[in-house]
């Protein structure tokens, strides 16, 4: 992840203090007791912004949804599926 976040950085041309939040999908991010290891992994990027952890399928539908809500499928070792109605989309 450290490697990553710096070339987006330089690409960007911003430190990471001027991220205002990040948002991250990880695939393996399945349970909420995972989170306090998640967020131990993620420390060193030295972000001083809110921090929010999904699973993977769920960056897509978030990104990808004009509308705010839809079906976000990965597969890849293995295969997960998240989904969004209108109803409880948080889309504004």
């Amino acid at each position: 992840m450290q490697a990553a976040t710096q070339q987006a950085l330089a690409q960007a041309g911003i430190s990471p203090l001027q991220i205002a939040g990040a948002g991250f999908g990880l695939g393996g991010y399945d349970w909420v007791s995972e989170l306090p290891p998640t967020l131990e992994a993620i420390r060193p990027l030295v972000m001083d912004a809110p921090v929010e952890v999904v699973n993977d399928p769920m960056i897509g539908l978030i990104a990808g949804a004009q509308e705010g809500w839809g079906l976000g499928v990965v597969s890849g070792s293995g295969c997960n599926c998240w989904g969004a109605t209108a109803s409880t989309s948080t889309a504004t």
